[in-house]
């Protein structure tokens, strides 16, 4: 992607830095560039969740309570629409427990479509992926960490695959 295929917002003249915004077809086009877009809608979902968000969010810390309900610590971003939207995707959509995560990579294995997972679900496997990481890290018991090591290693097998099949699509509408 090009400083000339965007738009520029903000000039800091002190820093010598410029800020540009380009759209999520540029985006996709940059990350992407197996991947063409016709018109204005598509009829396949990539995965376009804002990654640089999300990374923000859990890099100002998480708290998991006893209901394994996650909670940001950053108050100002958890204030925040998108913080309060993140949140409740993370606690309503992702599974808490061994079992039920292994039940979604088992899922999410065996339903495999020939069209990329739709961004709800591809989100729901990122944030299954990095609340693995962190049960595993948590956990005591060897053989614990062992369970979510497992289920982690499935989901990053899972979108690596997912990953690798937006690269041979080509998308008309």
């Amino acid at each position: 992607i090009r400083p000339s295929d965007c738009q520029m917002v903000k000039r800091d003249t002190s820093l010598q830095t410029t800020h540009f915004h380009c759209s999520r077809v540029q985006w996709r086009r940059a990350l992407h560039p197996s991947i063409v877009v016709e018109g204005a809608a598509s009829h396949v979902h990539l995965p376009t969740f804002d990654s640089y968000l999300s990374v923000q969010f859990l890099l100002g810390g998480v708290e998991i309570d006893k209901d394994n309900n996650i909670a940001l610590l950053d108050l100002e971003m958890a204030s925040m629409r998108q913080g309060r939207a993140f949140l409740a995707h993370i606690n309503d959509n992702i599974p808490k427990t061994l079992s039920s995560m292994e039940q979604m990579v088992k899922d999410l294995e065996d339903k495999r479509g020939p069209l990329p997972l739709a961004q709800p679900r591809f989100e729901s496997l990122i944030l299954g992926m990095v609340y693995s990481a962190h049960q595993a890290k948590l956990q005591e018991r060897e053989k614990d960490q062992e369970k979510w090591g497992e289920v982690l290693i499935r989901l990053a097998n899972i979108t690596v695959n997912e990953l690798r099949r937006l690269e041979n699509i080509t998308i008309f509408t």
